[in-house]
């Protein structure tokens, strides 16, 4: 899955406060492709977030008591205490994306309604426009 389809998802999401859906935004956002892992430091989240520290941490708590997050029991950073989260919903739609893909006939073609060509034009005569000594660098 990739990253437009996992935003995709975490804007379609109901139910939850503009700091939360923005705090999952920024998961799905950085989350790994195959294992809907997510990792970033309370600080860092809340400079890319733009959001107080303590939004951001009432923000994680409340979309792991809701069910979007789940902690994983990971631990990473050089004192391990950065969380390791597992996005929960992204990680159903990962696998059903991929059985979707396998059975699909589809690979993203364009409907030719919705395909759009440039009309053919000619190339303009520069004959009498060429300077008599070359060009200056």
């Amino acid at each position: 899955m990739d990253y437009y389809q996992r935003c995709e998802w975490a804007f379609a999401q109901q139910g939850i406060s503009s700091a939360e859906k923005f705090i999952l935004v920024a998961m799905a956002k950085r989350a790994g492709n195959d294992l809907a892992e997510y990792y970033q430091s309370i600080a860092s989240l809340s400079e890319e977030t733009a959001l107080n520290r303590k939004t951001a941490i009432k923000s994680l708590k409340a979309l792991s008591e809701s069910g979007f997050i789940s902690d994983t029991g990971k631990r990473v950073g050089d004192t391990k205490q950065v969380v390791v989260y597992q996005i929960n919903g992204i990680f159903e739609m990962i696998k059903k994306s991929k059985s979707d893909d396998l059975s699909s006939t589809k690979n993203g073609t364009i409907p030719k309604s919705e395909q759009f060509q440039l009309p053919p034009e000619t190339v303009p005569n520069l004959r009498g426009n060429s300077p008599k000594f070359g060009t200056r660098n």
